[in-house]
């Protein structure tokens, strides 16, 4: 084969393998992150990654580069045209079932959020009622001081588990 061929088929292998890859933008702040996402919504996980895997021999097909699907339901529209409903998210964040979640996304047939602050937890008890009536910044500064709440006091429930474990293992 000549070396023209050669370097021609090398290059079309390494640019499709590269075209395949997930980018990932790095975090820029909340304010950036509201304008540059067409799509903020509030949904509840329907089923986890570990349901919407499957097995093939020993290799999980479904997950590439680390991104898991799962499937949500739209509960709420903050941003975007996005219809409620049924549909795929696709998310290195893996989530859980019946649980809600904060998500800044882009809309195709699927939505696509690869970057796990893309993806806010909310918990299962969480009630969009709180959002009534706010403005999309205000409704944002809601759930993100919702979400800190519930982060530090699970957090505190795991420093107290911390020091219970600590003393009892022997140093």
């Amino acid at each position: 084969m000549k070396k023209s061929t050669l370097t021609v088929m090398g290059l079309t292998a390494f640019f499709t393998g590269t075209t395949l890859a997930v980018v990932l933008v790095p975090f820029h702040g909340w304010d950036a992150l509201i304008a540059k996402s067409p799509e903020i919504i509030i949904a509840k996980c329907l089923k986890a990654p570990e349901e919407t895997l499957y097995r093939q021999g020993n290799v999980v097909e479904g997950v590439r580069d680390g991104v898991f699907p799962s499937e949500i339901e739209v509960v709420a529209v903050l941003k975007g045209m996005t219809n409620r409903g049924p549909v795929r998210l696709y998310s290195r964040v893996p989530l859980s079932r019946g649980e809600d979640y904060l998500i800044f996304a882009r809309f195709f047939d699927t939505y696509d959020a690869p970057e796990e602050y893309r993806i806010v937890p909310l918990g299962s008890r969480f009630s969009t009622n709180l959002l009534v009536g706010k403005q999309l910044d205000d409704q944002i500064q809601t759930l993100l001081q919702y979400r800190l709440k519930n982060l530090n006091r699970e957090m505190e429930r795991l420093q107290e588990e911390k020091v219970r474990l600590e003393s009892a293992v022997k140093k």
